[in-house]
Parts: C-alpha cells; sequence; structure tokens
C-alpha cells in the first residue's frame, strides 16, 4: 500500500503542472496535499467506529480501490492540446537531477514536513489523553482539528500567494510560527488547547505542497526533469521522514515524555523555515 502511495504521489506533480499554469501550481498542489489532509482529519473521528485494525485496513483498501476505479474511468492524464513528457532514461535523469542543491534542499524540507505529519497526527490524540486528561473522542476531536484547520490554511494562503506573487514571504512567516504556536500545547491551560491546535495547522499547511510548488518553477529542473526530480524528492521525503525522523526520532522522544512530542513539531517546523529560505524565489513577480 505504501509503494502505491509513493508512486501515485511522484506522478501527481507531474499531472498537476500539465493542467494548471504555474502561477496556479501552488493552489492546486495545495489543495491536493489539503484534500490527504482532509482524509486523516476524517479517519482520525471516525477511528472509535471500528472493531479492530482488520476492519480499519478493510475500510482504507475499499477507498484507495474505489480511488483507483474513479481514476481509470474518468482520469486524464492531460487536457486536449497539451502533450506530456516522454518516457524518461531514469538513471540519466536521476543522476542529473542528483546533483542540485535546491533539488535536495526540498527534498529534505518535505522529509521534515512529512515527519511532522506523520508523527504529530498519529501521536496528537494518544498524547493528548495522557499529558491533557482528554478523554479519547475530545483528544480525536482536537487531533482532527489540527488538520482541518490545515485544510483551510492550504486554501486561504495559496490565494494570499497568487496576490503577492512571491513565495519567500509566505514560506518564512508561517512556519517558524508554527513552531511557537507548538510549544505551548503542552503546558496552556485546556481551553488555549484547541485554539493553539487550530493557529499550527494553518501555519503548517505552507508545507509539501509549497515545496512541491517551488521545485516545479526551478530553472534548473524545467518540465524535463521534473518527474525525475519529484521521484527523488518523493523518496527522500517517505523514507528519510515518514520513517527514519518518524521511527528513530521523534517516537522514542514520545516515548521518554508526551509534552516532547511539541518541543519536537516546532524543532522540524523552524528547520523547514531554514530550509525555505535557502531557496530561490520562483514566483510570477520573480521571474518577471
Amino acid at each position: 500500500m505504501g509503494c502505491g502511495l509513493g508512486a501515485v504521489h511522484a506522478t501527481s506533480g507531474k499531472i498537476i503542472n500539465a493542467w494548471f499554469p504555474q502561477k496556479e501550481a501552488g493552489l492546486a498542489f495545495s489543495l491536493y496535499c489539503g484534500i490527504g489532509a482532509a482524509g486523516i482529519s476524517l479517519a482520525q473521528l471516525t477511528s472509535t467506529l471500528y472493531a479492530g485494525y482488520r476492519q480499519a485496513l478493510l475500510v482504507s483498501g475499499l477507498v484507495l480501490l474505489l480511488a483507483a476505479v474513479m481514476w481509470l474511468l474518468f482520469g486524464r492524464d492531460a487536457p486536449e492540446g497539451v502533450s506530456m513528457p516522454p518516457s524518461q532514461p531514469v538513471l540519466k535523469y536521476i543522476s542529473r537531477v542528483a546533483r542540485l542543491r535546491n533539488v535536495w534542499i526540498i527534498a529534505i524540507c518535505c522529509a521534515l514536513f512529512s515527519a511532522f505529519i506523520y508523527t504529530v497526527s498519529t501521536l496528537l490524540p494518544t498524547v493528548l489523553a495522557d499529558t491533557r486528561a482528554m478523554d479519547v473522542t475530545r483528544a480525536n476531536r482536537t487531533a482532527g482539528m489540527l488538520n482541518t484547520a490545515a485544510i483551510v490554511g492550504s486554501v486561504v494562503v495559496p490565494v494570499i500567494q497568487a496576490r503577492l506573487g512571491k513565495f519567500r514571504p509566505i514560506r518564512a512567516a508561517p512556519l517558524p510560527l508554527a513552531g511557537v504556536f507548538g510549544v505551548p500545547i503542552g503546558g496552556v491551560s485546556a481551553g488555549l488547547v484547541q485554539p493553539l491546535v487550530c493557529l499550527l495547522g494553518v501555519c503548517i499547511s505552507v508545507g509539501c505542497a509549497f515545496f512541491m510548488a517551488i521545485l516545479s518553477g526551478l530553472p534548473e529542473v524545467g518540465a524535463e526533469y521534473l518527474g525525475s526530480a519529484q521521484g527523488l524528492v518523493t523518496l527522500v521525503q517517505y523514507v528519510i521522514g515518514g520513517f527514519v525522523i518518524s521511527s528513530f526520532v521523534v517516537t522514542p522522544l514520545v516515548d521518554i515524555s508526551g509534552s516532547l512530542l511539541f518541543v519536537a513539531a516546532a524543532v522540524l517546523c523552524v528547520l523547514m523555515a531554514v530550509g525555505a529560505l535557502l531557496l530561490p524565489e520562483t514566483g510570477q513577480k520573480a521571474k518577471k
């Protein structure tokens, strides 16, 4: 299941860039990632309905199968008049993009984002129940608010970015703010937990979608190497962020103390902000 989802994610960028002009790429990527956040929220809100993991995985498998069938029936690779890039010699193209500094910065930032999403979204209900004495239903609902807020941010923030015509102000401000909002969640009064979780969700919404939009606008990548670049980014994102950092860095810290989850989340956000500032501006105003 993981391999299938990874393959879909790696090719999504080429499809989005075929359907949307560069000025709309940020919003398109954000909506794509926002739908993923909606799925996570729905899963958290309905987790108490399942009798066990077997039933939950069966429902997940049926949803994925339905999505695949719908794509085969209704999906198209590109709109009329737009041709997709031809098949690429994999090793030659990957070796080319592997030498690009900005591609590696984006890959590392996406890995940090995946580590944040996988650990915070997964562990937040448990940590809230343990450290804030919330009942399971309220803890799941609060964790779901993180992803709901991220969906709202993934629509609102790209609209602001499109008006500014620049990526740098958007990617430089919300990510450090996410760290500021994340750290106090473990110690503030109960009434402030949900507002802080929502603010954290809005700020983190500029993560992976914006980095992918920046990747598609890098002149050294272009349409010819975009698929290979996104494949490399996705590989690093899932292996380093979704597996190594999540399993061997963040989760052991949370095992020591649940409140360390919020510190780890803040550190991940600050590191993403540093990486974002190292990237060139690829917005419409910069190109003009």
